[in-house]
């Protein structure tokens, strides 16, 4: 076999089941990942997937080496962290999983990073899952949670808050306060299951609304940000994020919504890596000063 990066692509596609799903966990295009399942498979001279309309499925053949492609990966990854491991120089890559940024704006905190580790190149990804750090596939990830993997390493670096917001002109139709029940929603839901739930509003809504009128779901922050803003009713929004817009009001509530804890993360096997160590220390200072 010439390539054996090959075999990440292959157990990338076998395991997110869509070639758009697996170029999202690996940072890469949707392009990429098809480029390099061909080549696979010219070089082995056999299918590994069938291509479907709801999907890649696996041919038999695929099957069969599914189990030993595993074994393969997971024999490099430990040789790269070994290596990675014992890296005491701050010069390289650091390939980071960060939230949407539409939740929270990090690019300010890797420029300044950027000025003073200049040797030091960022690799950032865009995703809500964990299993791109477990799978080595990033060195760190930025996460919201409350309960961060015990297999992981990392500190909580503070909390973001969300409110619930509108547009001045949709509170406008309203000719008093609109109660809770007479608003329309905007609401942020994952529908993967294959996603730990992280942000998600529905348990909030559920204990103060009867029969809520959500009027959009989206799996994206900026889908949220973008419906609220057209005016199609109200959303929960980071107070951080709401800032960039001057046509977004928060509704005032009886309580806060709710805060959610950032979280810095590496595997332990990284702990002690000279890059890791850097940019964790730089981030959690910068991020503090941009909480408070």
């Amino acid at each position: 076999m010439n390539n054996w990066d090959n075999v990440r692509y292959f157990l990338a596609v076998a395991e997110a089941g869509t070639v758009k799903a697996a170029a999202d966990s690996m940072g890469v295009s949707h392009t990429t990942v098809l480029r390099r399942i061909d080549l696979f498979e010219q070089e082995i001279k056999a299918k590994l997937f069938k291509r479907l309309q709801s999907g890649y499925e696996l041919t038999s053949f695929g099957h069969s080496i599914l189990d030993k492609a595993i074994q393969v990966r997971n024999h490099i990854e430990l040789f790269e962290l070994d290596i990675k491991g014992q890296d005491s120089k701050l010069e390289g890559c650091l390939r980071i999983s960060q939230p949407e940024n539409e939740i929270i704006d990090l690019y300010p905190v890797y420029a300044e990073f950027n000025r003073l580790y200049p040797k030091i190149t960022l690799q950032i990804v865009s995703s809500l899952k964990l299993s791109n750090l477990k799978r080595h596939q990033v060195d760190m990830v930025i996460r919201f949670t409350e309960n961060p993997d015990e297999l992981l390493v990392g500190r909580c670096v503070g909390s973001l808050d969300f409110g619930l917001y509108g547009t001045r002109s949709y509170f406008s139709k309203f000719k008093k306060k609109p109660k809770l029940d007479e608003l329309d929603w905007v609401i942020f839901k994952i529908f993967s299951q294959k996603i730990k739930r992280t942000i998600e509003p529905d348990d909030w809504i559920a204990k103060r609304v009867n029969n809520p009128k959500v009027v959009l779901q989206t799996p994206s922050s900026s889908g949220v940000i973008n419906a609220v803003r057209a005016g199609m009713g109200v959303g929960f929004i980071s107070t951080l994020a709401a800032k960039e817009y001057d046509d977004l009001v928060m509704k005032p509530l009886n309580e806060p919504a709710f805060s959610l804890k950032l979280w810095l993360l590496t595997h332990n096997d990284l702990r002690n890596n000279a890059m890791v160590k850097v940019f964790m220390r730089h981030f959690s200072d910068s991020l503090a000063k941009r909480l408070s």
